[in-house]
């Protein structure tokens, strides 16, 4: 996760240190849905999430384009591995959840 955030160039977003993030946070993670195999084409995909009780949905292309990360077809993605990737995933998801 940290791997992705430094590519994303988000590694100075410190979301921690706002307590009124943490319900928000919370809320996210627990109704998040995500179906890959939803939809057709470039519209293939499907996130659902809540936040401030407004449901949202977005394809993975709606996503990328939000996030201004490249998608498409001819993308490829480096995923960084290790022994110690569970600790962590658990560290980074404690972290912004205040757990």
């Amino acid at each position: 996760m940290k791997f992705m955030i430094n590519q994303l160039r988000w590694d100075n977003l410190n979301l921690s240190s706002l307590p009124t993030y943490r319900n928000l946070t919370i809320e996210f993670l627990s109704s998040f849905k995500y179906a890959p195999n939803y939809g057709y084409s470039i519209h293939k995909g499907l996130a659902r999430f809540r936040l401030f009780g407004i449901p949202y949905r977005y394809s993975h292309r709606d996503i990328a384009e939000f996030m201004s990360v490249p998608n498409g077809t001819d993308v490829a993605t480096k995923v960084q591995e290790g022994e110690y990737m569970d600790y962590e995933l658990q560290n980074f998801w404690g972290s912004i959840s205040g757990e």
